[in-house]
């Protein structure tokens, strides 16, 4: 929930960090508990599940088409209804961690 909480104000590389950071808190805690349960759980990605048009939007539904002809890519119901109407919808973008260059928000921090 943090995270998610930390994705809506994003406006630099630090905010990508404390997003980062939350999530990579939230798998440990989730792995935590998938050991004491004696299964793993492993995610090399964090944003895997969630849109790709905007992390923020939630799981994934589906894919869509993006506004800057990306994809496709891993879409909520509203992203990939919109694509799919003939309006795809702009990726969120955030700094590269590099060099500060808007880039799509889950390859901020390998930018």
């Amino acid at each position: 929930e943090r995270a998610r909480e930390a994705l809506h104000p994003m406006a630099g590389a630090e905010d990508i960090r404390r997003a980062l950071q939350a999530l990579e808190e939230g798998q440990a805690a989730a792995d935590e508990a998938a050991e004491r349960m004696g299964e793993r759980a492993p995610v090399e990605d964090p944003f895997a599940g969630l849109c790709g048009v905007n992390p923020g939007h939630g799981p994934a539904s589906g894919l869509a088409m993006t506004a800057d002809g990306s994809g496709p890519v891993p879409a909520c119901t509203a992203c990939a209804e919109a694509a799919a109407r003939g309006d795809p919808p702009a990726r969120r973008l955030a700094p590269s961690v590099r060099d500060g260059r808007p880039v799509p928000f889950a390859e901020a921090e390998r930018a």
